[in-house]
């Protein structure tokens, strides 16, 4: 029963991923009536209405995608999907709801999971220390206390990354705990490469056994980061950003 429910959900997933907007195609457009025509050509177009409504409508069309794909799932699989997806802040109170959820859902999925959300709680720690270490020059005593739990990577080594005293030592601390592609980064440079690693590692999921539930779960935050996407680059053409501020904010 398991593999037949699994099945229908990544058959409906996998049939929907090849619709992906690509951040490159979001930066061909050079205004936001270039971005609302490119949008007219997605799935999207389904629920969009006008340019002033574009948030809404977005938000909508994931609500709606949201509830589809996990409407085959039981109890259990959908309070993992919703702690996750919840629009609250992510801190340690709903960490732990995270990792409670974890542990309801099938045994040979919460490895897996723990890896993919383990990876996610890293991302938010690592910004964590980059903001109030480099940012704000705190101490660490002042900001360790609220770093997630039950990330893949542990205290020792963040304790290490917060040692760094600029942005250049910062980045040099990151390079012993993830593979970056180079040494010289701006904040918005570094932000956006870490964001690409996180999402890259996602992408495994697509391969080996195909009827797992983190397939659908992926799905669902690829698709999150999208819409995000979308939101960026429209706010960027509202503000005049440049074209290069523009391709950081696209993640």
């Amino acid at each position: 029963m398991r593999s037949i429910k699994y099945a229908y959900v990544n058959a409906l997933v996998r049939s929907i991923k090849s619709e992906f907007v690509t951040p490159e195609k979001l930066l061909t457009a050079e205004n936001k009536a270039d971005l609302f025509n490119i949008l007219t050509s997605t799935p999207y177009v389904a629920i969009l209405s006008t340019p002033e409504k574009l948030y809404k409508d977005l938000d909508i069309y994931f609500e709606k995608l949201y509830k589809k794909v996990i409407n085959p799932l039981n109890n259990n699989e959908k309070n993992l999907f919703y702690f996750f997806f919840s629009n609250k802040k992510t801190d340690k109170t709903k960490a732990s709801l995270i990792k409670e959820s974890i542990k309801k859902i099938p045994l040979k999925e919460q490895k897996e999971f723990e890896t993919i959300i383990g990876r996610y709680f890293d991302l938010i720690n690592i910004f964590t220390v980059l903001k109030y270490k480099i940012i704000y020059n705190l101490k660490i005593e002042d900001f360790f206390p609220y770093l997630l739990p039950y990330g893949t990577i542990k205290k020792p080594k963040l304790k290490s990354l917060s040692t760094a005293e600029n942005l250049y030592e910062f980045t040099q601390n990151l390079q012993n705990i993830i593979n970056l592609p180079g040494n010289d980064y701006s904040f918005a440079s570094l932000k956006k490469e870490l964001f690409k690693n996180y999402y890259e590692s996602l992408n495994r999921v697509w391969f080996g056994y195909p009827f797992k539930l983190s397939v659908p779960f992926v799905f669902l935050v690829l698709k999150k980061r999208e819409i995000s996407n979308i939101k960026a680059v429209w706010t960027a053409f509202s503000y005049n950003l440049a074209k290069n501020e523009i391709e950081n904010m696209a993640v």
